[in-house]
């Protein structure tokens, strides 16, 4: 409804997941090149309330690469 221009699941990283000390990949959902950022969306409650970090370590994951990523829940 926007006319944003995306990218559905364009690339895939790798990441260190803290809690098992291994490399493991991430797609995030979405990315917008107008405004080159990455995004990932959540509708899960245990996002919410629940352990975070796997979620944490994708977006420092992501950071590290140079990358701009959101999460949205």
């Amino acid at each position: 409804d926007l006319n944003i221009k995306y990218k559905y699941q364009p690339e895939r990283f790798e990441y260190l997941y803290t809690k098992d000390n291994k490399i493991h990949n991430y797609t995030p959902d979405f990315y917008l090149p107008d405004f080159n950022i990455y995004l990932e969306i959540k509708y899960n409650k245990r996002y919410l309330y629940g352990d975070n970090i796997k979620v944490r370590d994708k977006l420092r994951g992501m950071r590290k690469l140079g990358k701009s990523c959101l999460k949205e829940i």
